[in-house]
């Protein structure tokens, strides 16, 4: 606002913590932006102190567009709001909703709920009432905005692979983001984070995403949003998959190759873990894999001077080709001869 802008008050005496969120409607068009701040001891010029602001476009075909904006309330503490517009013009009929949202009982990393049931377990909350989990001091890299909000969960690994799936319910809001965390809670290490695109028209998109959990590992997961108003409705999907036994080279299945003989094997790759690691001699020396994180089971056989034929058939829906990579030599230093 500027100083000739005039408007009314409001107070709001905050008995408990709690996210307080303001739904101002200025019916003007054309006049001006609305604008709302928010005061503590606002009738105490000496005192006043302006916690927020905020504002709403304005159009010359339609009324301002309604400004919505939410604040952490700390308890015991009056606050006051100041509805005006842009200017001394920008005046006309409006509507203010106000709601509180209690703070969610996963809000920070020691409330963590611990994902217990396996091999899934499908949770369903609401980031709205949520506070910032990170201050300038201890943000992480992989936190998108030190005033992002979120909740936790928690989750012991038992030596299989964990797919987590996060749909945050949100339009146009933001891009939805998944954090995960090793360590303890007052000294978390950032170990990945993933997102998952917003749209004006439909729903984020879901964030996939998989990972080995060793036995007794403790994974930190913390569900947010890009910004401090990215929050809504989500479902948090939680599966666990048994790694395969040839998962490895070293734990390749035999077969014996044969004239006329046909050897044949149907079982899954969801649940392998990633092969190689982006150093690898077979990475730097060839094109012999899709990718230094692809993850596959291995066969092995010993050739006895006839023609080997390979069919591979992989019956996934998710997208990408199938892969297929032949080695000789030792587990310890295999030469790709084809793929």
């Amino acid at each position: 606002s500027s100083l000739e802008s005039r408007g009314v008050w409001y107070t709001f005496p905050s008995l408990d913590r709690r996210v307080v969120r303001i739904e101002y409607q200025l019916f003007a068009t054309g006049i001006g932006k609305s604008s709302l701040s928010v005061f503590t001891d606002a009738c105490n010029e000496g005192l006043r102190s302006c916690i927020g602001n905020a504002q709403a476009e304005s159009h010359y075909y339609s009324f301002n567009d309604l400004l919505i904006y939410e604040f952490l309330a700390e308890s015991d503490v009056d606050y006051y709001f100041f509805l005006a517009g842009e200017n001394t013009a920008t005046v006309g009929e409006y509507q203010l909703n106000i709601t509180e949202h209690p703070i969610p009982s996963n809000d920070v990393c020691e409330s963590a709920i611990e994902l217990k049931k396996f091999p899934s377990s499908i949770m369903s909350g609401s980031l709205v009432g949520a506070t910032p989990d990170f201050d300038g001091a201890d943000a992480q890299t992989c936190v998108s905005n030190i005033d992002t909000r979120g909740v936790w969960y928690k989750v012991e690994g038992r030596g299989a692979v964990i797919k987590l799936e996060y749909q945050l319910k949100t339009v146009g809001l933001g891009n939805s983001k998944v954090v995960i965390f090793k360590g303890l809670c007052d000294n978390l290490v950032c170990w990945n984070s993933i997102e998952g695109e917003d749209h004006y028209y439909n729903e984020n998109d879901v964030v996939s995403y998989e990972f080995l959990a060793g036995n007794g590992e403790i994974f930190w997961i913390l569900l947010s949003g890009e910004h401090w108003y990215t929050v809504g409705q989500y479902d948090l999907k939680m599966r666990e998959h048994a790694v395969p036994e040839n998962d490895s080279c070293d734990e390749a299945i035999l077969f014996q190759a044969a004239s006329n003989q046909q050897y044949s094997d149907k079982s899954t790759t969801v649940g392998a873990t990633p092969d190689f690691d982006e150093s690898s001699s077979v990475v730097l020396s060839s094109s012999c894999i899709a990718n230094w994180y692809s993850r596959g089971v291995w066969y092995r056989f010993e050739g006895n001077g006839a023609i080997v034929r390979i069919e591979y058939q992989l019956n996934s829906v998710a997208g990408g080709d199938s892969d297929l990579s032949v080695f000789t030599g030792d587990c310890t230093n295999p030469t790709c001869i084809a793929n």
